[in-house]
């Protein structure tokens, strides 16, 4: 189905991708999500084309942006929990190939974990990610603390040192440009750690709660001093839009540009809501609640269904408040005379659980909660693919797609698909994804009791034939099936001889089984361990 970017000579477009890190596609405006009250994001999608049907490739952050500008699999690429976090730097990806080409290639990250992917040599021109504390401080802003992490002694990170220089008032700020990194510096998820956190005095999990109650107490009144109409709390990395619009204007017009930016805001753990949490007694109920997924793995936390409903109201919100950022980041390309000319791309790495099929949060699920994703594209100009699309189409074609756009032969070895081919042509193969243990299992393989050591060791090869989709275990061969347009909640498992179809999604998710256990193991390098947890996820 072709369109003005496959038109020979055309202009190349601008490429922009914003990805809304946890959003899932249940909470999304045009695949169940409520399009109330969103007036950017409505008349974005009466510009897009809306894939109903999109799956990402494992339900954690590293794998799925690796996944993302590679257009190949985990097991492709190398970046897999359970034990393997090996980037293969020989891979092409597609920020490289459009600096070929002559694009200027920026990225920013509000999920700081991410970025050794954004720094890989032969990756962005320049990019700049979060520091560890800014989804805990919120109201502390980077530019006032004098450079960014790099340029401060490691005493100069802790949690204390950043509160220090954070509240004193009438600090000089540095120009947003002072805080790009530049690219190029490593392939390979070994890199050492840039921004990471100090170690510090380890706290018990309760103590480690009690914090929260009082970081959310700090940023209630943040956020009351601040913005004192809206309920919702700060943002993360508010500098994003900002420091876009900047570096926007510092760029030739006739250059074309690719942009890659990640928002955390739907992220756990969730500061209280305003509009949700009222009067004292409601939010020391909400502060009560862990948000620990070490202690509900062990065990010690046990999360009653009113719990897990008032987090779920609280991410809910958090999706509605990502609206005015995409809005601000539309409007920055607008001003620059861009927007006209830009290929903009609305996706997420992985979904969120909060109790469905007896999860909590992400990690290790295969079920849908956690892998359909919300993917728009809007095209430059006017184009006939606008609207909602059935098709199943995945993440991996995320890279073709913009490499297709920019007039540039999508390499051979990406397992994705073009999305302007979706409609014309089959797919070669079906849509795959994995569910693997997340690097948890590092924690807890020595020291954690054996039923959550054999839980977190669990991994699924996942695939999609038509209506149908197989999960298959990767270590015991189990197979389950399911019609996910009928039963998208995932309720009814199918017979894995069902029909041709359900026999055709077990087969190709048991080949893609053989592929991961194939893939050899590495151990997790340390400063990748480090990373994870001063972002947390440890």
């Amino acid at each position: 189905m072709g369109g003005p970017d496959d038109t020979p000579g055309a202009r190349r477009p601008n490429l922009v991708v914003v990805l809304l890190d946890c959003v899932r596609a249940a909470s999304f405006p045009g695949t169940g999500g409520s399009a109330g009250r969103l007036p950017t994001l409505e008349r974005l999608a009466s510009e897009s084309t809306v894939y109903r049907h999109a799956s990402t490739v494992a339900p954690w952050t590293l794998p799925s942006h690796a996944s993302l500008f590679t257009g190949v699999y985990p097991w492709e690429h190398g970046v897999m929990g359970d034990g393997r976090m090996q980037f293969d730097d020989s891979i092409p990806n597609v920020a490289g190939l459009l600096r070929g080409a002559g694009y200027a290639t920026l990225a920013f990250s509000a999920n700081g974990i991410i970025s050794p992917l954004l720094s890989a040599r032969g990756s962005f021109e320049s990019y700049r990610c979060a520091e560890w504390w800014e989804k805990t401080f919120r109201w502390i802003e980077p530019e006032a603390l004098g450079g960014s992490a790099d340029d401060r002694p490691r005493s100069a990170r802790t949690g204390v040192s950043i509160l220090a220089k954070g509240l004193v008032p009438g600090r000089a700020r540095v120009p947003h440009r002072t805080l790009l990194r530049a690219g190029d510096t490593s392939a390979s998820l070994e890199t050492a750690v840039r921004n990471a956190r100090p170690e510090e005095a380890p706290l018990s999990r309760r103590a480690d709660t009690a914090l929260w109650s009082a970081i959310d107490g700090a940023n209630r009144i943040a956020r009351t001093l601040r913005a004192p109409t809206t309920p919702q709390p700060l943002p993360i990395a508010s500098w994003i839009e900002a420091s876009f619009g900047s570096w926007l204007g510092e760029q030739r017009p006739d250059q074309p540009i690719f942009t890659f930016v990640n928002l955390l805001d739907a992220h756990e753990k969730y500061l209280s809501d305003g509009g949700l949490v009222r009067g004292i007694g409601e939010w020391r109920r909400f502060v009560g609640i862990p948000q620990n997924s070490r202690m509900w793995l062990e065990g010690e936390w046990r999360p009653t269904a009113a719990e897990l409903e008032l987090l779920r109201l609280h991410y809910e919100s958090t999706v509605l408040g990502l609206e005015p950022r995409i809005a601000a980041i539309i409007a920055a390309l607008q001003r620059a005379g861009r927007w006209d000319d830009t290929l903009f791309v609305l996706t997420s790495d992985h979904g969120q659980a909060f109790g469905e099929h007896g999860e909590l949060f992400h990690e290790r699920s295969p079920y849908e909660t956690l892998l359909h994703v919300p993917l728009w594209v809007r095209w430059p100009g006017p184009d006939p693919r606008r609207g909602p699309r059935d098709e199943h189409v995945g993440l991996i074609d995320v890279a073709p797609t913009l490499l297709r756009a920019a007039g540039i032969e999508p390499p051979p070895g990406m397992s994705g698909m073009p999305l302007q081919e979706v409609g014309d042509r089959p797919r070669s193969s079906p849509v795959l994804a994995m569910a693997d243990g997340f690097p948890t299992i590092e924690r807890h393989r020595l020291a954690g009791p054996g039923p959550l050591r054999e839980r977190l060791e669990r991994s699924f090869a996942v695939a999609y034939s038509g209506a149908y989709k197989a999960i298959v275990g990767v270590r015991d061969g189990s197979v389950q099936a399911f019609d996910v347009l009928r039963d998208p909640t995932e309720t009814a498992a199918l017979a894995d001889g069902a029909s041709p179809e359900v026999r055709e999604a077990v087969r190709v998710a048991q080949e893609a089984a053989d592929r991961i256990r194939n893939v050899a193991k590495g151990a997790v390098d340390p400063d990748v361990h480090d990373r994870l947890v001063s972002w947390g996820y440890l």
